[in-house]
């Protein structure tokens, strides 16, 4: 039987995450190294939450982003139906 997926995505037209800064991006209290960073509020929990309550669903998150390139995408999928 194949399993059916929802696939969600999330697009910014922010500065990018270099790609060695996306892999912690998931860890608890972190947060990107930018002068954007120093003027923004945040306790960097957002996305690890997102990412533990996506996990506890039996679903995946990740992100894709190039320096430069003016855009982050964060995609995450769930499984449709029982599991």
């Amino acid at each position: 039987m194949l399993r059916q997926l929802l696939t969600v995505y999330v697009a910014d037209q922010g500065i990018g995450i270099p790609s060695q800064e996306q892999e912690h991006l998931f860890q608890r209290f972190y947060r990107v190294d930018s002068s954007l960073r120093r003027k923004t509020q945040g306790a960097g929990l957002g996305l690890f939450l997102c990412k533990a309550i996506i996990e506890a669903h039996n679903g995946r998150i990740w992100v894709r982003s190039e320096p430069g390139q003016k855009r982050s995408t964060f995609f995450f999928t769930l499984p449709l139906g029982a599991v």
